[in-house]
């Protein structure tokens, strides 16, 4: 059923791209996103106590990304437009805020001790399920791939960019006396896709995107047990549609 959205979204505007008249577009852009969230594998890093474990192969669902993006092209047309040097015009900067839920469901794993001798010891990993909140700060770099003499800065677009980013991120387990935990990580995010101006002042986009962050939780038990810590090294990939509106 989402795809199918998305397709009958894709659909309409490449039929409103073909029938609207050409026109330059605005500095500013705002615009909302909805993809899917992939995650690798996982190895989970864990401690309680004075013993470290490491338990591999962990599967995390896929999961649905929304978010909103502000973007600012330097150009000399709309809003907060300025005289920006030529080499500019294809350059843009981006502040972006993605959500996804995060879930992993009880599955079968194996401790494995990194001390001096190693242990196997099956088990079922607890169904631990949470936020991803991700602030992303990205440049970007557009090259025009169809341009027009009423479009003179071009209609169709393929773009790359990255930069920094922060995720906030709070889990919680289903299992008793384990509890909930947050943690926040410096983040590395990496985009690309195709931007196409459907409407005088909307944009659409497909893209793919990557993140990458080590995140680390603390579950306080709230008793005289250690509390359990457990480190996610995080790889994520997104793809999805964006539609913005230029002004």
């Amino acid at each position: 059923m989402f795809h199918m959205v998305i397709n009958k979204f894709v659909i309409l505007f490449l039929i409103l791209a073909i029938l609207s008249p050409n026109y330059s577009f605005a500095a500013l852009s705002i615009g909302g996103e909805i993809g899917a969230n992939f995650t690798n594998t996982v190895n989970l890093s864990a401690k309680a106590g004075t013993t470290p474990v490491t338990i591999p192969g962990t599967s995390i669902d896929v999961a649905v990304l929304s978010g909103i993006i502000v973007k600012y092209y330097f150009i000399d047309k709309g809003f907060l437009s300025y005289d920006w040097p030529s080499w500019m015009e294809n350059i843009s900067f981006a502040v972006d805020c993605t959500h996804n839920r995060v879930i992993f469901i009880n599955q079968p794993g194996i401790f494995t001790n990194k001390g001096n001798r190693t242990y196997w010891s099956p088990f079922i990993i607890p169904t631990f399920n949470g936020n991803f909140f991700t602030l992303s700060f990205l440049f970007n770099y557009r090259i025009p791939l169809i341009k027009s003499r009423d479009f003179s800065d071009g209609r169709l677009f393929f773009y790359a960019g990255a930069g920094p980013g922060i995720t906030f991120s709070s889990i919680e387990a289903n299992s008793p006396g384990v509890g909930r935990g947050s943690a926040s990580a410096a983040t590395l995010v990496a985009e690309s896709g195709f931007s196409l101006f459907a409407l005088k002042d909307v944009s659409v986009d497909l893209f793919f995107r990557y993140r990458y962050c080590n995140l680390g939780y603390k579950f306080d038990k709230g008793d005289s047990r250690p509390p359990l810590e457990l480190k996610i090294e995080n790889n994520t990939f997104n793809g999805g549609l964006r539609i913005a509106y230029h002004f």
